[in-house]
């Protein structure tokens, strides 16, 4: 919400300020308030169209401090960003990655389409995405996260500079890397859902731990200096072949093998079809997407349960209704706020 009212601030100059680039700046104001209402909206709410849809998020359109705002519904939470982005995608002119562009605004709509299950338009918006993208080859995989802006596969980063560097011990890698903290890890249940012949399988290095199974470490952060992937083409790809399951289900599954074949493992093939074909499409997003804050959405559109590994012992499965799956809201704002209302069984 802080990025919310510092872009509310700069929106509340509209119409007064003129300048070769001040509509680019407006659009980039707007473009980026409707990407963190939807990540506020995912984290805060249930997904839409599932249960407890009067319960979105509140909508603060000026910069007003201390304001205080009731919950919107889902639905109308996404109103806003969809219009938004809609509009920021009419005056937006960057061409560097680190600024919010035209390309990323679209596929930031491929991907509110997508979870607003409104499959045509989720298509349609991933096309105009890619117009000038160029998907990853996977003999670029290790490379392409160490910089990816500077990739054709990005459509929008944070940059990441020298500058902004806190040091080895705090940087985003500590916590994925060998022989740092090693907080974070893929499991060996998962490392094994990619296929031998995959180039997705040299993202992932096993740790000499005494755990058992043992872990596998994310290459995905290996520098201290790692910029941040917002939106990248593959991912759009995968949101356009996801809602062309549900209106052109034969072409989805035509796009699906191709890609994988073309871009990740050549000996992969697939002919399912039915709820077969949407497993495997939702695989091919775990797979790709992987620890780049993709799937707990997922699994919570489908409204899929949550199972952890074997060696589990304390709630080791958390169904969709469990209340846990949609996050508190925090102590301050509730303190603040006299019309927040908080998520259900946190009172």
């Amino acid at each position: 919400y802080r990025t919310i009212g510092r872009a509310n601030f700069l929106l509340s100059y509209e119409g007064q300020i003129e300048g070769a680039s001040v509509s680019n700046n407006f659009a980039e104001a707007r473009a980026l308030r409707a990407l963190v209402l939807f990540n506020l909206v995912n984290y805060y709410a249930r997904p839409y169209g599932t249960i407890d849809q009067d319960l979105g998020i509140p909508i603060p359109v000026e910069p007003n401090i201390g304001e205080e705002l009731p919950r919107k519904s889902v639905s109308e939470v996404y109103d806003e960003i969809i219009s938004q982005l809609e509009l920021a995608a009419q005056d937006l002119t960057n061409t560097n990655k680190a600024r919010i562009t035209k390309e990323a605004v679209y596929g930031l709509l491929s991907r509110a389409y997508l979870y607003k299950q409104d499959y045509a338009q989720a298509a349609q918006y991933a096309d105009l995405a890619l117009g000038s993208a160029t998907l990853l080859n996977g003999d670029q995989l290790n490379s392409y996260y160490l910089d990816p802006l500077t990739s054709d596969e990005t459509l929008f980063g944070i940059d990441f500079t020298a500058l902004d560097n806190p040091g080895a011990n705090d940087a985003l890698y500590a916590t994925w890397s060998i022989g740092r903290y090693e907080d974070t890890a893929a499991t060996t249940d998962f490392y094994n859902l990619i296929s031998d012949t995959d180039a997705r399988k040299g993202l992932y290095e096993e740790w000499d731990t005494t755990d058992n199974p043992k872990p596998y470490g994310v290459l995905k952060f290996g520098g201290v200096d790692n910029d941040v992937v917002v939106i990248r083409a593959t991912e759009v790809l995968l949101n356009k072949i996801e809602a062309l399951y549900y209106t052109n289900p034969s072409e989805a599954l035509t796009e699906l093998v191709n890609w994988v074949q073309t871009y990740r493992d050549p000996e992969y093939s697939f002919s399912g079809s039915g709820q077969a074909l949407l497993d495997e499409i939702l695989l091919q997003r775990r797979i790709e997407l992987a620890f780049e804050g993709h799937r707990y959405f997922d699994m919570n559109r489908y409204q899929l349960d949550i199972q952890k590994n074997d060696n589990c012992t304390v709630n080791c499965e958390m169904p969709f209704s469990d209340y846990r799956r949609v996050f508190p809201i925090p102590l301050n704002e509730m303190n603040t706020n006299s019309l927040m209302v908080q998520n259900p069984n946190y009172q």
